[in-house]
């Protein structure tokens, strides 16, 4: 179970909201999201002010280990439901990780849509 203090949860939403136009929000080449993660190892330790008048230290790269660890319960997760995926659809898959990714050969995708 993940346990998040409040000074790292205050932080994280801050760090977060000021870098969601930029990297969360629209279309974004693949490994945006890698570049959020070492913009907060990058991130020497804070302190923040809480609500009660007091602060807490924070830990970005402590913030970093979490959100890695998420993320691998999260793919674990969508590992197991797409192996319940029916097999015609991998070319659909594989064509649209392609696009994602920016590999897309417009040949795969002519080859894929029915004549007539």
């Amino acid at each position: 179970e993940m346990v998040v203090d409040l000074a790292s949860l205050l932080f994280l939403q801050s760090f977060y909201t000021n870098r969601m136009g930029t990297h969360f929000t629209g279309s974004n080449y693949y490994g945006r999201a890698d570049d959020f993660l070492e913009e907060l190892l990058l991130t020497p330790p804070s302190v923040v002010q809480l609500p009660n008048d007091e602060q807490g230290l924070v830990d970005p790269v402590r913030l970093v280990e979490l959100v890695l660890k998420e993320r691998e319960k999260v793919a674990s997760e969508w590992l197991e439901l797409s192996l319940d995926v029916p097999k015609s659809h991998n070319t659909i898959k594989r064509l649209q990780l392609n696009k994602l990714m920016g590999r897309v050969d417009n040949s795969q995708i002519q080859g894929t849509r029915k004549s007539g």
